[in-house]
């Protein structure tokens, strides 16, 4: 689970047979992905951005896949998109 695009849990789980019983083995890890991360800041510019959704999609997906993604400039005509837009991402300009 990704919280705040900073941490991940993962689960991994067994299942031995003991004596004819099934025992099901689990172990909980919990990693910070930041630390981990060692790739350059990849800026991006949206075009026609509306509320920035698209960007969105693509910063997590980019954390999913290891890539620091950030939005740092959008362009749109609508004056209400552009502030929903602030919102969703204050680094952008």
């Amino acid at each position: 689970t990704i919280e705040n695009g900073s941490e991940s849990s993962s689960t991994i789980s067994s299942e031995t047979e003991v004596n004819g019983r099934s025992e099901v083995n689990s172990k909980s890890e919990n990693a910070d992905i930041s630390e981990e991360r060692k790739e350059p800041e990849l800026k991006l510019l949206d075009l026609y951005s509306g509320c920035g959704a698209m960007s969105t999609g693509l910063c997590q997906g980019g954390i999913l896949s290891g890539l620091n993604i950030v939005t740092r400039w959008a362009v749109d005509l609508n004056e209400h998109a552009c502030e929903s837009l602030k919102l969703n991402h204050p680094e952008t300009e």
